[in-house]
């Protein structure tokens, strides 16, 4: 079977690498297409594949800010994206729909606030006739393109929700040549955090019940479209043994080998943008405990990878027992560093955090696991829908605290109870990571499926309907100005740039070694 997978960007390839290696193991030949360049170090996970297997390829889809429907396409689904985030379930959600708003031009963000926009039954009115539009649009040439070059037998889109997705014509091209078409959801947060499917694939893999009912009332996806699996990404942690004793690591980590220690674990920079300040809050509440065990125990701080705060500053506390650990943060995307990971996890007697996957990666490993609702944070933790689910999912991972007292308690009886928690985190666990069971490992579950998917009988191609042919007509003089106007603009700060760069070459020549 012949694969092609667009994911946003290499390092994306950490989150769907347990299926995309199973399907490697069975010879199916796969070519992952990037979005865009992506984050550092993100190409060595995909040399890494492309070197260790053959049948593997990959590479970055071509420019094509150029072509006519682009800025069209991509103003009309940030659109469409914006409309969602003024409906009531994220009426708590402002920091959600700033971000969304900030994509659009300031006129139109106007419009986006309208009054009327705010009603549910004129919202998805609007989200319809949008919606219906972006069916009539046709798809993206290039993409387009390198699905015929590469004529697979499966198309896998992962995460397709990005705000203003280009991985919607990769959905509309499998529909167009008669190619099953899949989304893999890789993170708890995609149903809701992000833009809308717009076109459903014809197959949505997702970890639970509770993601297959966001795929079908927030994404209008049919429910025999989708397929509960459990969390690939996931699987690593749930069998793993340490790779080193809790002595070891501590030294290694900089931590008295003699003390039990505390993990916090640090969000994205959209959650906890200011996590630092908090962090130090954090540590002098600990410090200041009148329980000489919550006192003295080690406090290891794992920087989030993304998060680029002063960390380094902690370190003048490690002669207090705490420690940053690795100092700039670290994927866990190779063995070394997935080791390191679940070392720190596994040896720790809690864990803490504001809103992070990592909160329930510690959940797996059978740890405690603490929040502290603050108000700084307010619009990232309760403000979130998928931080809900920590609370309420399967009885509930978090320990959530509303105040300081509260939390140094919680932490005191996770240290008397000697850290351990699998029992506690059993009910979350089952229902949201592994809901086909907890003995069941979800990357073969999915592996399977896909291969069936691609396998099975071919969808017969689309033609675009009449009234679809009649949209795009109508948008497509709109489309063209838009185009033109966007190159002009280009073309406008380019010549500005070869102005200022001939004045400099100017400046230089007159103050050069032969000037006068």
């Amino acid at each position: 079977m012949k694969v092609l997978c667009s994911l946003r960007h290499s390092f994306a390839i950490r989150n769907l690498e347990p299926v995309i290696g199973a399907l490697i193991e069975q010879g199916h030949e796969i070519h992952l297409s990037f979005l865009s360049g992506g984050k550092a170090g993100g190409a060595a996970q995909a040399h890494a594949l492309a070197d260790n297997a053959v049948g593997v390829t990959f590479g970055r889809l071509s420019e094509r800010k150029q072509q006519r429907w682009f800025h069209f396409r991509r103003r009309l689904r940030i659109t469409v994206d914006n409309l969602r985030y003024r409906l009531p379930m994220y009426d708590d959600s402002l920091k959600l729909r700033a971000r969304a708003l900030r994509r659009l031009p300031e006129s139109q963000q106007k419009i986006i606030g309208l009054r009327i926009l705010g009603r549910p039954w004129f919202n998805r009115l609007a989200t319809r006739v949008l919606l219906a539009i972006e069916r009539a649009v046709p798809t993206d040439d290039v993409i387009l393109a390198e699905v015929k070059k590469h004529e697979p037998d499966l198309i896998i889109v992962s995460p397709l929700v990005d705000f203003g997705s280009d991985q919607v014509d990769y959905i509309k091209a499998g529909r167009e040549l008669g190619i099953p078409t899949a989304l893999i959801v890789n993170s708890w947060d995609n149903l809701t955090n992000k833009g809308l499917m717009r076109v459903v694939p014809d197959r949505i893999y997702v970890w639970n019940e509770t993601q297959l009912r966001e795929a079908v009332e927030y994404h209008s996806a049919p429910a025999n479209s989708v397929e509960v699996t459990g969390a690939p990404n996931y699987d690593r942690w749930f069998e793993r043994q340490p790779s080193v004793s809790a002595e070891d690591f501590q030294r290694c980590a900089g931590l008295d080998p003699q003390q039990p220690y505390l993990l916090y674990l640090c969000s994205s920079p959209f959650i906890a943008e200011h996590e630092y300040e908090f962090v130090q809050q954090w540590i002098a509440a600990v410090r200041s405990s009148d329980d000489p065990a919550l006192r003295n125990a080690g406090i290891l701080v794992r920087p989030h990878p993304e998060n680029r705060q002063p960390w380094r500053r902690l370190e003048g506390a490690r002669s207090a027992n705490v420690a940053v650990w690795p100092p700039a943060g670290a994927n866990p995307v190779d063995r070394d560093s997935q080791a390191d990971y679940f070392d720190s996890m596994y040896h720790s007697s809690a864990v803490v955090g504001i809103n992070s996957s990592g909160l329930i990666e510690a959940g797996i490993v059978g740890r405690p696991v603490h929040t502290i609702l603050d108000p700084d944070f307010a619009a990232t933790q309760s403000g979130t829908i998928h931080f809900r689910y920590l609370v309420s999912v399967g009885g509930g991972l978090l320990r959530v605290a509303n105040g300081w007292q509260e939390h140094l308690q919680q932490l005191r009886e996770s240290l008397q109870a000697g850290g351990v928690a699998r029992d506690a985190n059993r009910g979350f666990v089952e229902e949201f990571v592994r809901p086909l069971g907890l003995d069941k490992q979800a990357t073969p579950i999915m592996a399977e499926s896909l291969v069936r998917l691609g396998s099975g009988p071919r969808p017969a191609p689309s033609s675009p309907s009449l009234l679809q042919r009649v949209l795009g007509r109508a948008v497509s003089s709109y489309a063209a100005r838009m185009q033109e106007e966007s190159d002009g603009r280009a073309k406008s700060a380019g010549d500005r740039l070869d102005d200022r760069a001939a004045v400099l070459q100017t400046v230089e020549n007159l103050s050069g070694p032969d000037a006068e």
